[in-house]
């Protein structure tokens, strides 16, 4: 934090305490405020209003705010590459020793729990929503496996979701 000589020692050190503490009570105590919770909820109040201080501690917390929202942008970057991956990387092929396809499985769990986390993000669900399962979707194929067993076996499985 620079210097500002329109705050005092005491103005200032309350300002670096609310950034490390978030708590206007505690921050005034810790800065040498004297008096109860009520009395330093009042000083606090009055200090967080000063235009001075206010200024201030927008200045002092502007670099860890773009570090958060960096960190946000990174972790809903990672979640958008996870949701909008094509199917096809969600397979596991596994081979027999002869090189032939002894069987496949398409997991779709991680990719419907990001698309989850992304649309909670953005708002797309009520709060009634907020305790919905997210689906696990697994799918096996057996060489030989019909196109009409694959089908059923779809279909039983959705059937058991609910």
């Amino acid at each position: 934090m620079k210097h500002d000589s329109t705050l005092t020692p005491k103005q200032q050190s309350f300002i670096l305490h609310y950034i490390e503490l978030g708590n206007g009570v505690a921050a005034a105590r810790a800065a040498g405020y004297a008096g109860n919770d009520n009395t330093l909820r009042n000083a606090a109040s009055r200090l967080l209003t000063n235009a001075n201080i206010s200024k201030s501690l927008q200045e002092a917390s502007a670099p860890a705010l773009e570090k958060a929202q960096a960190t946000i942008n990174r972790v809903l970057q990672e979640l958008a590459a996870i949701a909008f991956a094509p199917w096809k990387d969600y397979i596991k092929i596994r081979y027999d020793k002869e090189g032939n396809v002894a069987s496949a499985k398409l997991n779709l769990t991680q990719k419907l729990a990001a698309l989850r986390m992304l649309a909670e993000y953005l708002g797309m669900f009520n709060n009634s929503d907020k305790g919905l399962h997210i689906p696990s979707l697994a799918l096996h194929y057996r060489p030989g496996m019909t196109e009409e067993e694959a089908r059923q076996k779809l279909v039983a499985f959705l059937r058991n979701q609910h």
